[in-house]
């Protein structure tokens, strides 16, 4: 039996699928995380979450991609990758 605590809501959730990840920034630091697929009975969405940390500070990068707009954001995206770079 399924219980929640007050003001929380079940995700439907119909399939879901992830995979560690590395991104090589412009700058050569590498963030680590998982890529995901996650799928509801009307939408498909792509996650990618990555992270680059120090001893007491770090950035934490989401993004997520409805899967109808994959292909028209990803230049848009791809451009915004390869052009990162960090000031830690």
């Amino acid at each position: 039996m399924l219980r929640l605590k007050a003001g929380y809501l079940p995700i439907a959730r119909v399939g879901q699928r992830q995979q560690p990840t590395t991104r090589k920034l412009a700058d050569g630091k590498e963030l680590t995380g998982i890529t995901a697929e996650v799928k509801t009975r009307t939408d498909t969405a792509y996650f990618e979450i990555g992270g680059y940390g120090l001893a007491d500070q770090g950035l934490l990068f989401i993004k997520r991609v409805a899967g109808d707009d994959a292909a028209k954001e990803k230049p848009l995206i791809d451009k915004f990758w390869e052009s990162l770079k960090l000031k830690m």
